[in-house]
């Protein structure tokens, strides 16, 4: 622990993600290439293709900002400048990461999609120890968990031109279950926060895919839950599909999370929003 104008600092050791999730996809595209040879340039478009499945392996790069108190402590995350700078000093230069991965399929009128959020992220906050006179600390807070969600839609509303565009609007309803470890090292470690809250929820939302040709753009919303306990997420998705089997994406996601419960012997009270960018592939088979 250091000293500095901006409180103490507890430097939280990460671990940083394996490299053979990233060796599987580049095997997998390797292995999977030859059988994406076309027959027509018409194959490739999306709302031409006979193909149905959709399995997804996208990668999310998050950051996160709210608000955490649990027992005597209250904590915040605002990006100030001391909490840049902690996260400056704190980074041992490891990507932090979740894996995405989502299988969906559409028959008709008729949408599916089971996907979800694994892995870990953590930044800094800023807390007061009421115990302590208000005294201001900064300290790293770290999210752990897996966040799956299915989904089953009807569409209500299609608008198509030829065999290149189409627009769709699709309701959904579905469940979602967030498991997730909230950690935090404070202070002596005798004052450790290590804590997992986990429920399930149904949710609602809207998806809405716009195709032309080989490009589609995807806006996915939902929310569910109660006053205690409620989440919700935005997903937005541009993809290239460069064959008939085959795409690129890039996005961005928003997950907000929101507890206030007892949770062992203490009430647990956040508000956080995990947001950052998307890459991945999209196999369609």
């Amino acid at each position: 622990m250091s000293n500095s104008n901006y409180g103490n600092i507890i430097k939280f050791n990460r671990k940083t993600p394996s490299n053979l999730l990233l060796l599987f996809v580049v095997l997998l595209c390797l292995c999977y290439a030859p059988l994406s040879a076309q027959k027509s340039p018409q194959e490739n478009y999306y709302s031409f293709s006979d193909k149905h499945w959709e399995v997804e392996i996208p990668l999310w790069i998050p950051g996160f900002r709210g608000q955490m108190a649990y027992g005597s402590f209250s904590s915040s995350a605002s990006n100030s400048t001391a909490e840049k700078e902690f996260n400056r000093i704190n980074k041992d230069g490891g990507l932090e990461f979740y894996f995405m991965g989502g299988l969906s399929v559409k028959y008709g009128k008729i949408w599916g999609q089971l996907d979800a959020f694994s892995g870990q992220v953590g930044t800094a906050f800023t807390y007061n120890r009421l115990v302590r006179e208000n005294l201001e600390d900064i300290v790293d807070i770290t999210i752990k968990g897996t966040i799956p969600r299915l989904n089953l839609g009807y569409t209500i509303w299609k608008k198509t031109k030829g065999d290149h565009f189409k627009l769709e609007i699709i309701p959904h309803l579905g469940i979602r279950y967030i498991n997730i470890n909230l950690t935090t090292d404070v202070f002596d470690n005798s004052e450790i926060i290590d804590v997992r809250p986990e429920w399930f929820q149904p949710i609602a939302g809207l998806y809405i895919p716009l195709s032309y040709k080989r490009f589609r753009l995807e806006l996915q919303g939902d929310i569910g839950g109660d006053s205690t306990k409620n989440s919700w997420s935005v997903n937005n998705r541009f993809k290239y599909r460069f064959s008939r089997l085959m795409e690129v994406q890039l996005g961005w996601s928003i997950l907000g999370l929101k507890y206030n419960e007892s949770l062992s012997g203490q009430n647990l009270d956040f508000n956080i929003r995990m947001f950052g960018p998307t890459a991945g592939l999209g196999f369609w088979f």
